[in-house]
């Protein structure tokens, strides 16, 4: 049961940050959504490489939510046995996503030629 909230945590860590930087809501910081050092350029290329990476990171996120729900509330019945050994999966899956989001973001990131801001 703890994979369970385990895997919400990190679905709504991984998920969230990156819908709402996308979406504009979510602005420039330190600490939450994409970043690498050509995103953080300007808010411009910051909010452009969290909308590349939404497409991985948001579904994966929404997903692993799901597999956490169930695994907690063990619905369907015996999907609290799936939370150790499927839970190697599901985290292997969402490294490879982050990785994948990450190297997205980057790329759009590259694809900007605006000037790096001193912020």
């Amino acid at each position: 049961m703890t994979s369970g909230w385990i895997f919400i945590a990190l679905g709504l860590a991984l998920g969230l940050p990156v819908f709402l930087a996308a979406k504009g809501v979510l602005k420039p910081n330190r600490f939450i959504g994409i970043r690498t050092r050509s995103v953080r350029r300007s808010p411009e290329v910051w909010q452009a490489a969290n909308a590349a990476a939404a497409p991985i990171l948001v579904p994966v996120g929404f997903l692993a939510v799901l597999f956490g729900i169930g695994v907690v509330l063990d619905w369907p019945a015996g999907m609290a046995d799936l939370g150790g050994s499927h839970g190697l999966v599901g985290a292997f899956v969402i490294i490879i996503a982050a990785i994948m989001s990450a190297r997205t973001a980057e790329k759009a990131a590259q694809a900007s030629e605006q000037p790096i801001s001193r912020e």
